[in-house]
């Protein structure tokens, strides 16, 4: 017994000097005789250093170095519990296996993201910033094929038409001036722009009526009409809107028909033509 306490003691170190001098007192307690300090465990087991060294943060209340502080009291060591090594492929969060957005919706968030940069550029107000987040969203649904990223023109075609729409316009030229796109891209994405949100798909009136006799008649005036609009680009559009209307307006005189209609043509194109114009054109007061 004697060996072992003999041997126990020189595997012990003081907490304060580090010696491993001891003397055994009575009732557990030993003293240090390098720097007498007394005290119930003033140690750790030296077969437990390697162990302890590699698994624990050492601080010490006396702020000693740290080549000092390998092994201290166990009530001045803060334990750090290590994550355990495992496959990356296990215990994965549900999240991870969780369904990846479309293309198609990665096009939208990442084509309303631009639209957004562009407002924000442009110092424009919130609402208007929402609404052409809409527009965006609008035009890309109907769009028979995924845009292309780096679309800034077509961004800004959008941010145009949303100003026009909240009344806080800002021309092509200026859109160009503040962006540095070109003024020449920006006018081709904005008539692509109308054509895709114009479609007949777009309008809630039947596509491809039929073609009634009394439509037939309206058809054959409206060239003469158009021509003293202005309009004659918008032949098509006009009379897909008068065949599609004219069993709505049943009974009314083709004048009065072919008014309504390119009134409301023009304004869902939001061209600048006025109801004394088109009233004049058809020969109605």
């Amino acid at each position: 017994f004697g060996l072992r306490m003999k041997d126990m003691l020189q595997s012990l170190k003081c907490v304060n000097c580090i010696e491993t001098s001891f003397i055994d007192n009575d009732h557990g307690f030993y003293t240090c005789l390098s720097c007498g300090v007394c005290c119930e465990q003033p140690v750790i087991d030296n077969s437990q250093e390697e162990k302890i060294s590699y698994r624990v943060d050492v601080t010490t209340v006396s702020g000693q170095s740290k080549s000092r502080t390998s092994v201290v009291d166990p009530s001045q060591v803060n334990l750090t519990r290590r994550k355990p090594s495992h496959n990356p492929h296990e215990n994965k969060s549900f999240d991870t296996y969780q369904l990846q957005p479309s293309y198609k919706e990665k096009v939208l968030t990442e084509g309303a993201r631009g639209v957004q940069i562009h407002c924000g550029n442009l110092s424009l107000p919130q609402y208007v910033r929402g609404h052409a987040q809409d527009l965006w969203r609008d035009y890309e649904t109907k769009r028979p094929k995924y845009a292309r990223s780096g679309m800034h023109s077509i961004y800004l075609a959008v941010v145009y038409r949303a100003c026009s729409n909240c009344n806080c316009k800002r021309s092509f030229s200026e859109l160009s001036k503040l962006t540095g796109c070109p003024l020449k891209e920006i006018k081709k994405a904005y008539s692509r722009y109308t054509k895709v949100t114009s479609s007949r798909a777009s309008t809630g009136l039947q596509v491809n009526a039929p073609a009634t006799p009394t439509s037939s008649g309206m058809l054959q005036t409206l060239p003469r009409v158009l021509e003293k609009l202005g309009l004659k680009s918008e032949l098509r559009g006009i009379s897909e809107t008068i065949q599609q209307a004219s069993s709505l307006l049943e009974g009314r005189r083709p004048a009065t028909v072919i008014g309504a209609c390119t009134m409301h043509y023009t304004k869902k194109q939001r061209l600048n033509i006025t109801i004394a114009q088109v009233a004049d054109a058809v020969g109605v007061s």
